[in-house]
Formats: C-alpha cells, sequence, structure tokens
C-alpha cells in the first residue's frame, strides 16, 4: 500500500497537460524545428522532474511526461497551430506563432467536438473511441507525408508489399521481379491477380504531390489497350482531379484509382510503416457465467 501511495505521489509531481501547454508553446517559440526529445528535455527542466519522475511509464508502458507531450502536439496540429515537417520534429505554423505573441492567447487543452457529432466525452467508452480515432487520423497522416518523402524505387517496392498484403501478386518475389521491370507506355509492373497469375493486373505508381489529371488516365488505357490488359491499378501520393474520375468511370476496362488518403488507409489497415502503440481491454461482468454456477 505504501509503494502504490508513493507512485501516486510521484505521478501527481508530474505537470498535467493544461500547465504544460503554455511552456511547450513558449518552446516552439522560437521558429524554429525541435525535436521531440529536445522539446522533452527542455519541458523537464522548465518543470524541474527529477530522472525518475521522467522515467515514469503508464501500465502500458509508455512514459508519462512524454505521452503528455506528444498529446498536446497532436491537439494543437489539430488546432493548425503546431506542424512535423520530418518524423518527431515539430514547429509553430504562422497561426502558432500569431496566437504565441497575443496576451490574451489562451489554449484549451479539453478536445473540441464537431457540433453534428453526437458524442458525449463524459462517457469513457465514447471519448475512448474519439480520441483513438483522432490519433489514428494523425498517424495517417504521417504516414502520407513520409511516402511523399521515399525515392521511386521505395515508393515502388511500397506498393508491392501493399498489393501481396491485399494477396494480390503472387509471392513478394514474384510481385518485386514484375513491379519496375515494364515502364512500358505508362506503365510501372505488371502482378498476378492471383498465386496461380490465371490474371493479370497493370500498376502504375506515381509518387505525386498534387493531383493526376485526366490524360494521365488515359494514357494509362492506352497502354492496358497495347498490352491488351483488362485490370489496372493506378496509385498515387496525391489525389486525382474530377476529369480523372469521370475518365475512370467510362473507361471499358476495370481500372482501380487509389488516392494518397486511401494508400495510407490500406498501409495502416495492413500494418504497414506503422506499430501497435498500446492496446487495452475493456470488460464487463457477465451475468450468464453466475447463472450457470
Amino acid at each position: 500500500m505504501l509503494g502504490r501511495a508513493r507512485q501516486r505521489c510521484r505521478v501527481m509531481a508530474i505537470p498535467p497537460s493544461k500547465e504544460i501547454v503554455g511552456p511547450l508553446l513558449a518552446v516552439l517559440g522560437d521558429g524554429k524545428t525541435h525535436s521531440l526529445q529536445r522539446i522533452h528535455d527542455n519541458l523537464s527542466e522548465r518543470f524541474g522532474l527529477t530522472d525518475e519522475e521522467r522515467a515514469m511509464r503508464t501500465r502500458t508502458g509508455n512514459r508519462i511526461f512524454r505521452i503528455r507531450i506528444t498529446s498536446l502536439l497532436y491537439r494543437l496540429r489539430l488546432e493548425g497551430l503546431v506542424e512535423n515537417p520530418s518524423w518527431a520534429k515539430y514547429r509553430l505554423t504562422a497561426s502558432g506563432l500569431q496566437q504565441l505573441s497575443s496576451k490574451a492567447a489562451k489554449f484549451d487543452t479539453r478536445p473540441k467536438v464537431e457540433s453534428t457529432q453526437s458524442l458525449d466525452l463524459d462517457d469513457p467508452v465514447e471519448a475512448i473511441e474519439y480520441h483513438v480515432d483522432h490519433m489514428n487520423r494523425a498517424t495517417k497522416e504521417d504516414l502520407l507525408k513520409q511516402v511523399r518523402r521515399c525515392t521511386d524505387a521505395a515508393f515502388e517496392t511500397l506498393v508491392v508489399k501493399i498489393l501481396v498484403a491485399m494477396n494480390y501478386g503472387g509471392s513478394r518475389e514474384d510481385a518485386g521481379r514484375a513491379m519496375g521491370r515494364s515502364h512500358d507506355g505508362g506503365i510501372d509492373g505488371v502482378i498476378k491477380e492471383d498465386e496461380l497469375g490465371l490474371d493479370k493486373i497493370y500498376v502504375q505508381a506515381k509518387r505525386w504531390s498534387g493531383n493526376v489529371g485526366s490524360d494521365a488516365i488515359r494514357n494509362f488505357l492506352g497502354a492496358l489497350e497495347t498490352n491488351h490488359a483488362s485490370k489496372g491499378v493506378l496509385i498515387t501520393t496525391g489525389g486525382f482531379t474530377k476529369s480523372a474520375e469521370t475518365a475512370r468511370d467510362k473507361a471499358v476496362k476495370s481500372l482501380i484509382l487509389i488516392n494518397g488518403d486511401e494508400l495510407a488507409e490500406y498501409m495502416f489497415r495492413y500494418n504497414m510503416g506503422v506499430r501497435t502503440e498500446s492496446t487495452h481491454e475493456i470488460k464487463k461482468m457477465d451475468p450468464g457465467f453466475f447463472e450457470d454456477l
């Protein structure tokens, strides 16, 4: 009992989010890009945390003070006050700098719920689902940013991994030999639709930040026609214009368009570039157990 009491006292020494947000903004106030580790160390010193307090962890193994900082950075990103130009690097946006310079600037650490949502954040289950959804959304945004920084070769390798995870392309080796081999008339690769290779899917991968237009769709459809192919997949890190989607809809051939957001969703779903940070179980009493006694 005494050990648990001491543990609670040490946790109470770690400042809550509402006390961290001001110093956090101040650390980023120089407008420069800061690493998460540097932010953590700076704030730890500001609050006078001991090494033991800095190392304190939750039941799932996350360091308490660090996770409070990352949660705040996530919230500040949603508010458009902070951006992360690269992995675990953060800086204030123009809006963030403006708010920091305002004497009346205040930041509410409580989550803002859109008026269209009928959520009761006082309900623990709804609150958990709400926060998990928003954290996952931020992770998908990070994934897409990272993919856009990949080389063309790395992007093609990623496309192979995703298609194989979706049970296309036969084995990884088969798909890997196929991708990047063709580059014939706008085709970046040809993969098996199934393990036996009874049909083929022609693939084009575009690592773009902008939108793919109708000309690219027509060129890809022309390449499919030249190769007597009936199925194609065009994957981009950007998006598609309305005219591109119209060209796809009018096509006789089966053509799937996967934009950047959908690509990030597939990566998230098939555990590409992500790892499970923590898992929580919510249990309820089972009345049937007692009925069977």
